[in-house]
């Protein structure tokens, strides 16, 4: 079957989303019993170069996360591991405008599971990182070239941005497989891009891609099953010949069909122009481990009793919400106005759809499955200055339902060098990171670890948030404070002065009544700190009267 580079238009759909924040109080942070050892205190001190390696986490928060994954995977049960993304971005202008831009992922085992999976770690960084990252800079230095020629040939009908992009979805990750799809996004004039969609998996412990042939058992019933699931889930499209394009794909072991490894089954994917007209978009069909159980290897149908799915707005993902045996498809969208902003936000379940007030300029959705069988639709946000927000939704029962917001929080991430950005994504619904937008006597992002309430909102592991933005403040004179114990936050001395001069980093807190602060020589000190009026106060007394060097955004 040939396989023709497709066409949709996703410009907007890769770096689009929602921004919505309905309230939910989050309860009363309890005051921190501890603080973390001076080598864990930056997770900036290990943003990342382009490989695409991770920043570091939290010690206290890998070591958590590093148990119950040796744990479960000692018991014989499947454990998730936790992937960081890099997102790169490279730009071209002249005369104020645009000629192209190239948007790049490259992925790499977080911190806390590097050592575990070196094999993997080493498989990642060849197959993707190093191989992605000079791909897209050539593509880029070409796509520079034309668009200069076509715009100094023609400025005032210039067909651009030319656009390249490579953006990775993380479909399965865990102890027994790692699966990725990626899709490819051109366009260099012309009515639409042209998009094209892939999918690798590893094998966990050996690093090895894994065949079709590794996870199916007979390649040769995949084209009459697909044909079946196709048909009855499209029935508006006019496929080409869609029983002999199925056939020549399943032949040499399959090597013409695109899929991915799931949680529930093994999804396969058909891009325009593969099966059917471009107009028709992307097709997708998932085979249920539970429908075809003789048709998986039993190995792979073992999976982690929580987990979370990754998937872009407006694509859709497959997955049974209601143990049916039969996959619904799950899509996030939203109709931008002329401003490119999202009001509301659409949450479409098969033929049902769910809609939302919102305030939005780009989304990142996932699905996240508790240990006890619920199913949430997560969704990170951000709108104006890279204001961040994560919406929960309910997907369970036959409403949609908001569950509630956490205003300024994101999935953990740092700036990484080159114009990227590294996200260590949520994978482990029991142990995950999350980064807070802080005011606490600066405008900071603080991290802390969650796991998944039983509201289905992520409820704190830690009391204290660790500040991520190495800031300095410099006492303007001689301010009280408690030292403490950096291992176990125990007071040392509760009248301890820290005299004028004296230079502070920023360390924990609760943003809410304390600041923990580091000094020159390691040791650390606690502020009883209010910020809720302006000034801020520390000790009963106005912040500006006892710190230079405070950061505040706005």
């Amino acid at each position: 079957m040939k396989k023709y580079r497709s066409v949709i238009l996703l410009t907007s759909v890769l770096i689009f989303g929602l921004t919505a924040c309905q309230k939910k109080d989050a309860g009363t942070i309890p005051e921190a019993s501890a603080a973390v050892s001076e080598a864990e205190t930056s997770a900036t001190e290990a943003s990342s170069d382009d490989s695409g390696q991770t920043p570091d986490s939290d010690q206290t928060s890998d070591s958590d996360r590093g148990a119950d994954h040796d744990r479960a995977a000692a018991s014989g049960q499947p454990a998730p591991l936790t992937l960081a993304l890099r997102t790169t971005y490279l730009s071209e202008h002249q005369d104020n405008i645009q000629l192209c831009n190239t948007r790049f992922d490259t992925i790499s085992v977080a911190s806390q599971d590097h050592d575990r999976y070196p094999a993997l770690s080493e498989a990642l960084q060849k197959h993707y990182s190093e191989k992605l990252a000079e791909a897209s800079h050539k593509i880029h230095t070409q796509n520079a070239e034309l668009a200069a020629r076509d715009y100094a040939d023609h400025p005032d009908h210039f067909w651009g941005p030319y656009t390249s992009e490579v953006s990775l979805q993380v479909r399965r990750a865990d102890n027994a497989a790692v699966s990725l799809l990626k899709q490819d996004v051109e366009y260099t004039g012309g009515a639409h891009p042209i998009s094209f969609y892939s999918g690798t998996t590893f094998d966990t412990e050996s690093g090895q891609p894994l065949k079709l042939t590794d996870v199916v058992t007979d390649v040769s019933v995949l084209p009459e099953i697909l044909e079946s699931i196709l048909k009855a889930k499209y029935p508006g499209v006019s496929f080409f010949d869609l029983k002999n394009d199925l056939k020549s794909a399943s032949e040499q072991d399959g090597s013409g069909f695109s899929w991915t490894l799931d949680y529930q089954g093994i999804t396969f994917y058909f891009s325009p122009y593969e099966l059917a007209s471009y107009a028709d978009g992307l097709l997708t069909a998932t085979i249920p481990f539970a429908a075809r159980p003789e048709l998986i290897q039993e190995s792979y149908t073992q999976v982690p009793e929580t987990y979370t799915m990754f998937f872009h707005p407006w694509q859709p993902l497959n997955y049974d919400l209601d143990d049916d045996g039969d996959m619904e498809e799950i899509t996030v969208s939203g109709n931008p106005d002329e401003y490119g902003t999202v009001t509301q936000l659409q949450i479409r379940i098969d033929d049902r759809t769910f809609h939302f007030d919102t305030y939005a300029f780009s989304l990142d959705p996932c699905l996240v499955h508790t240990r006890d069988g619920r199913d949430y639709l997560y969704v990170k946000s951000s709108s104006d200055n890279d204001y961040e927000c994560l919406l929960v939704y309910d997907l369970e029962g036959d409403d949609v339902s908001a569950v509630g917001s956490m205003d300024g929080t994101g999935f953990y991430g740092i700036p990484g060098s080159g114009n990227s950005s590294v996200t260590e994504l949520p994978a482990n619904p029991d142990s995950f990171t999350l980064s807070t937008r802080l005011n606490m006597l600066s405008t900071t992002t603080g991290k802390r670890t969650y796991r998944i309430g039983t509201d289905g909102m992520p409820e704190p592991k830690e009391a204290y948030y660790q500040i991520s933005a190495d800031i300095t403040l410099t006492a303007k004179k001689d301010l009280s404070a408690a030292m403490i114990d950096p291992d176990n936050g125990k007071v040392l001395d509760s009248q301890f002065i820290v005299p004028k001069g004296e230079k502070l980093r920023l360390y924990h807190t609760d943003n809410q009544t304390y600041m923990d602060m580091i000094l020159d020589d390691g040791r650390v000190c606690r502020f009883q700190t209010d910020a809720s009026d302006w000034p801020q106060t520390v000790n009963g007394q106005s912040s500006l009267d006892c710190f230079d060097g405070m950061q505040f955004a706005g």
